[in-house]
């Protein structure tokens, strides 16, 4: 019996640390993660990923999860960049010029940082916010994707100990005449 109950907590704690393992502790986890939910067109997967400003704000505010629904930030403007996150990764696998074919190539490594800036997001600590491409290969060739989109802003989120895609940057909408 002590075997059979030693034996079920090994493959527990096994199991467990390989759950662990899809948390992104690096910038390259955070983007090898986010580049797999894109190609494998998961919604749910990439949203685990994010974080929006108002989370800054509420985590800032020590409004806690309980509290949350009731505040203007978390009932109102959380959603709408939750919303906004979810529009760029469902435009970022519509594709098009100029975008990552993610259905047709894997993931390298980062890219080339293409902007890196320190933002007052919360007053106790700045936060340091990366734009990356990709390296990227069809089977053949590896390539930096810095001339195509989308580009990811990562942002090291201090009280959870992790990194987080804050946004999706991609080109404007083109607007067409009447």
């Amino acid at each position: 019996m002590r075997f059979s109950v030693s034996v079920l907590l090994v493959s527990v704690i096994f199991i467990c640390s390989g759950c662990l393992s899809k948390r992104p502790r690096t910038e390259e986890d955070l983007l090898r993660l986010a580049f797999e939910a894109l190609k494998e067109r998961q919604w749910e997967q990439y949203s685990r990923l994010i974080i929006t400003r108002a989370d800054f704000f509420l985590y800032e505010d020590n409004i806690s999860e309980f509290e949350e629904p009731n505040s203007y930030l978390g009932s109102v403007i959380k959603p709408e960049q939750i919303e906004m996150h979810k529009n760029l990764f469902f435009r970022s696998i519509q594709g098009g010029q100029n975008f990552i074919r993610f259905d047709q190539t894997e993931f390298c490594r980062p890219g080339t940082l293409l902007k890196s800036e320190t933002k007052k997001l919360i007053e106790k600590d700045p936060v340091i916010l990366n734009t990356y491409s990709l390296v990227i290969t069809d089977g053949n060739t590896e390539f930096d994707t810095k001339e195509l989109y989308p580009h990811f802003t990562v942002a090291y989120v201090p009280w959870m100990g992790q990194y987080r895609i804050l946004e999706l940057e991609l080109p404007p909408i083109a607007k067409t005449d009447p």
